[in-house]
C-alpha cells in the first residue's frame, strides 16, 4: 500500500490554490496505486491570522469557515481524482509558549488552546458529515496525557508541581503541552521520541484499523476509564464481559447547576448487552446508602445511554433521561491507553497471587455493601512507570448527605498499590464548569488473585 502526501504547502489556503491543487494532482499521478492521502492542516491556518482579541467574535467564526472551505476544496479535488481514496486529516496537539527568538506569543495557553479545540471540533464535525472516506484525527491534549508534567516551570505557563501521565485532570486546556517531547526552544516541533508518540497515536486511530480491514467490535480492551476533555473532572468507567456481550458503566458527574441541589457530586450506573460497536444500556440511579455501611439502597431506572466506538481509544455516549427530558451527547477518549483483559493468561490460574495487570480493569465491589463499588484501570508498563487509577462510587456518612464519589491513583508494585485518594467537587452535569480536586486520604489495594 503506497501513500501520497502533499508537501511544501503549509496552510489549507495555499494547498487549495490552483498551484496547490496542481501539486496534489502531480503527487497522485506519481503514485497511481496510492489509496491513502494523509492531510495535516489546521494550526498554521489560524495561527498566522488569529489574535487574542478575535476570541468569540464573528471574525474568528469567519476564519474557521474559510479554513473549512479551503479543506473542502482540497478534499473534493482528491476525491475527483481518486474516488475510492481514504483521506486521513490529522489534527495537531497543544503547542508550547513561543521562545522570544521566534517572536511574540499570540496568547496564553488558555486562549490559544480554546482556538485549537474549537477548530478541531468543527473539523471533526465536517469530516463526519462530508464523506465516509474522510477521517479526522483529534489529538488535542495527547502530549499532556502521555507525558504529564515534571513540575519544572520552563515558562510561566507550566504548572509548578508534577502532574503524572494519565492524571484525570489532563488534558488541561489552561496548560501548554509539556516540555519533554518538544525540541528545546521550539514551540511546534517534536523530538524523535515526541514524534514517535504522535505517530503511534495516528497509527492506532486510523492506520491499524484500516490496514486490518476489520470493522471494530466492542471488546475487553474497551474496559477502563473514559472521559470528555471538555468536562474534565467527570467521566465514565466501563467494564466489558465479551463472553456474555455485556457492559457495565459507572458515570461520575455532578448535579445540574439549575437543580434543587446544584453542583453536588452524583453518579449513575448503566448496564446491558451490546452488539458490534454499539451498546444500548439502561441507566440507573442508586440512592439511600451510607459510606461503607450495609445500608439498604434503592435503585431505579432513570433513562438510557448509548455507547459506540470508532476505535479502541475514541467513542461517544448519548444519554436520555426519562422524566427530565434531558438528552445530549458526550465524546469519549481513554484516560489511560486501552489494553486487553489478560489476567487469567498472565497468572496461569485464578487461585494464586498475581501481579497487578490490565486484567484487573473493570468493576469491583464488597458484597456486604452492595450498591457501592469501585472501578479499576491498571496500566502495567514493562519498562517501568506502572500506574493504576481507581474510582469509588459511594455515599456520605448519612442518608441525607446523598451520593459521593472519590478517585485514587498512583504507582503499584507486584500485587499491591499504595495510592492517594482525591475528592473532586464543584462541577455541573455535562458542563465544562471548573472543578476542585483535593487529596483526602490514601488507599491500599492488594490482590490475592484475578477475582479477589
Amino acid at each position: 500500500m503506497k501513500l501520497a502526501r502533499p508537501q511544501r504547502y503549509y496552510t489549507a489556503r495555499e494547498l487549495s490554490s490552483p498551484q496547490g491543487l496542481d501539486h496534489i494532482s502531480l503527487s497522485l499521478d506519481r503514485f497511481p496505486e496510492a489509496n491513502i492521502v494523509h492531510l495535516s492542516t489546521g494550526t498554521n491556518d489560524w495561527y498566522y491570522s488569529w489574535t487574542s482579541d478575535m476570541a468569540g467574535t464573528q471574525e474568528e467564526a469567519d476564519m474557521f469557515t474559510a479554513i473549512l472551505e479551503d479543506v473542502e476544496t482540497i478534499v473534493d479535488h482528491i476525491f475527483s481524482i481518486r474516488p475510492d481514496a481514504q483521506i486521513f486529516w490529522a489534527g495537531s496537539y497543544f503547542f508550547r509558549p513561543v521562545n522570544p527568538a521566534w517572536g511574540d506569543y499570540i496568547g496564553t495557553p488558555s486562549e490559544t488552546n480554546a482556538v485549537h479545540i474549537a477548530m478541531d471540533e468543527l473539523a471533526a464535525q465536517f469530516a463526519m458529515t462530508k464523506h465516509t472516506n474522510l477521517t479526522f484525527g483529534d489529538f488535542t491534549g495527547l502530549l499532556q496525557v502521555i507525558y504529564g508534567f515534571d513540575g519544572n516551570q520552563y515558562t510561566q505557563y507550566d504548572p509548578p508541581f508534577p502532574i503524572p501521565p494519565g492524571d484525570p485532570s489532563l488534558p488541561d486546556p489552561t496548560l501548554p503541552s509539556p516540555s519533554e517531547p518538544f525540541i528545546p526552544g521550539d514551540p511546534w516541533h517534536l523530538t524523535r521520541d515526541g514524534n514517535k508518540v504522535w505517530a503511534q497515536a495516528q497509527y492506532d486511530l486510523f492506520y491499524e484499523p484500516l490496514l486490518n480491514g476489520q470493522d471494530l467490535q466492542i471488546n475487553a480492551g474497551h474496559s477502563g476509564a473514559w472521559f470528555n476533555p471538555d468536562t474534565s473532572g467527570q467521566g465514565q468507567f466501563i467494564d466489558v464481559v465479551p463472553e456474555e456481550q455485556f457492559m457495565f458503566i459507572s458515570w461520575f458527574t455532578f448535579t445540574d447547576a439549575a437543580s434543587d441541589s446544584p453542583n453536588e457530586q452524583h453518579w449513575y450506573t448503566a448496564q446491558g448487552n451490546y452488539s458490534g460497536d454499539t451498546a444500548v444500556l439502561d441507566l440507573f440511579e442508586t440512592l439511600g446508602g451510607i459510606f461503607d455501611e450495609p445500608q439498604e439502597v434503592t435503585t431505579n431506572q432513570v433513562g438510557e445511554v448509548t455507547l459506540s466506538f470508532s476505535d479502541c481509544d475514541q467513542g461517544q455516549m448519548t444519554y436520555l433521561f426519562d422524566e427530565e427530558e434531558l438528552e445530549g451527547e458526550v465524546p469519549l477518549i481513554r484516560v489511560i491507553g486501552g489494553s486487553e483483559n489478560v489476567c487469567e493468561e498472565l497468572s496461569g490460574t485464578n487461585t494464586q497471587t498475581v501481579d497487578i495487570n490490565a486484567g484487573m480493569d473493570g468493576a469491583w465491589f464488597d458484597p456486604d455493601t452492595s450498591g457501592q463499588g469501585y472501578f479499576i484501570d491498571a496500566h502495567p508498563d514493562p519498562e517501568g512507570g506502572t500506574f493504576i487509577f481507581v474510582s469509588w462510587f459511594t455515599y456520605g456518612n448519612s442518608t441525607a448527605s446523598g451520593q459521593r464519589w472519590l478517585t485514587a491513583q498512583g504507582g503499584f508494585e507486584g500485587s499491591s498499590a499504595e495510592i492517594d485518594v482525591f475528592e473532586t467537587t464543584g462541577g455541573s452535569f455535562d458542563d465544562p464548569e471548573p472543578v476542585d480536586t483535593t487529596k483526602v486520604g490514601t488507599m491500599s489495594l492488594d490482590f490475592t488473585d484475578c477475582s479477589n
